[in-house]
């Protein structure tokens, strides 16, 4: 389903102030850069939504293509080259640098029609 759509989903994530926040991000399937269990990953940066995300990790991603859609929630981890090896960053993402931030998020998916 995220091929269908380019591979956006929409993220939403806590406020501080227990709002939610949501975003259009560049979403899919992949494996772990350090379990290499499958995970959603997606891409994201600017220093507050990073410093939202690192205080409250409860993260949904949702894709949609028509009127199916596909919803996974969990608890994101920030990835970037700050705080995890290089070597599994740069099979992730198949690039000698990676882009400035990724979460990926585990959880239990969910399905609409």
């Amino acid at each position: 389903m995220a091929a269908e759509q380019q591979g956006l989903a929409t993220v939403s994530v806590v406020r501080a102030d227990a709002r939610p926040h949501s975003s259009l991000v560049n979403a899919g399937v992949l494996d772990h850069p350090q379990t290499g269990v499958a995970v959603a990953g997606y891409v994201t940066y600017g220093a507050v939504k990073l410093r939202q995300l690192a205080e409250r990790p409860a993260t949904s991603l949702l894709w949609r293509a028509g009127w199916r859609w596909v919803a996974v929630g969990g608890t994101s981890e920030l990835h970037s080259l700050g705080n995890t090896e290089p070597e599994p960053l740069r099979l992730l993402y198949g690039r000698s640098s990676p882009p400035p931030a990724a979460r990926t998020t585990t959880g239990t998916p969910t399905a609409g029609p």
